[in-house]
């Protein structure tokens, strides 16, 4: 019944508002070119930083006896320190532009999602989007730096980064339910926070069901995308607005489910 509900409130805001549903989208291709231009700066950054950081520890010296005897356990200990640093500065940058986008044109995509299903307070809903991302996405910077501080520190001693699993299993939780929380409509603060978790676990065969049928659909419209450089460039050009379009279509089903759970 609900998933039927929200089908025909979907219908209805899709047929209802395809002026704004074009806006949508241009913000949408906006959002993820400079996404894509930030995640391929940095992590290339990142890629070299931990390969010069790698080839040093893969040809130390991890004898004991004659590290003992006086050899250094690396020989070049000042290029390891260097990279590390700059490996630490640019996680920073790539986070930090990440945030930039997601709190200006990210959290502008989700305000005029919600437009879509009635005339939200803007003036009120706007700043409830931002306090509430803030509320799940700091605490989880805070706890997956120090899961990744700790795992790069014992990398570095000659361990393993399987505690990263740790920062991806946070990261992906969280997630989760802040998109549960954007979706809600205007609440005060507590208590959209109390309901995305409230909906999330006990409706999660809605929500995350909803969330799956989103990403198979882009998954296979990304798929396509990749397979279209090699195809003739207007083919290119339509697959790559119909994933930007499955974005924006997505983000009115999720919200349209999850509206209609609270209703």
């Amino acid at each position: 019944m609900i998933l039927k509900e929200a089908a025909r409130e979907f219908s209805k805001a899709i047929h209802s508002h395809q002026l704004l549903l074009l806006v949508l989208f241009f913000i949408q291709l906006a959002f993820i070119i400079l996404m894509v231009l930030v995640n391929v700066k940095y992590q290339t950054a990142l890629a070299e930083n931990i390969q010069n950081i790698i080839q040093p520890l893969e040809t130390a010296n991890y004898d004991e006896n004659s590290i003992k005897a006086g050899m250094p356990f690396l020989s070049d200990i000042a290029r390891l320190a260097v990279n590390y640093q700059e490996m630490l500065k640019n996680i920073q940058k790539l986070v930090f532009y990440q945030l930039a986008v997601f709190f200006t044109l990210g959290l502008l995509c989700w305000l005029l999602t919600h437009l879509l299903f009635g005339k939200e307070q803007v003036l009120k809903l706007w700043p409830q989007l931002v306090l509430r991302s803030i509320i799940f996405i700091v605490p989880t910077l805070l706890i997956d730096y120090l899961i990744v501080n700790t795992a790069l520190r014992q990398a570095a001693a000659g361990g393993t980064y399987t505690s990263l699993y740790a920062a991806v299993g946070v990261s992906a939780a969280t997630w989760y339910f802040m998109v549960v929380c954007l979706a809600l409509p205007i609440l005060p603060l507590k208590e959209s926070i109390v309901k995305a978790f409230s909906v999330g676990v006990a409706k999660i065969h809605y929500t995350l069901g909803a969330l799956l049928i989103n990403a198979a659909v882009i998954g296979v419209l990304v798929y396509l995308v990749s397979l279209s450089v090699n195809w003739p460039f207007w083919s290119m050009v339509l697959a790559a607005a119909a994933l930007v379009a499955a974005f924006v279509v997505a983000r009115v089903f999720f919200v349209a489910v999850v509206r209609e759970i609270c209703s």
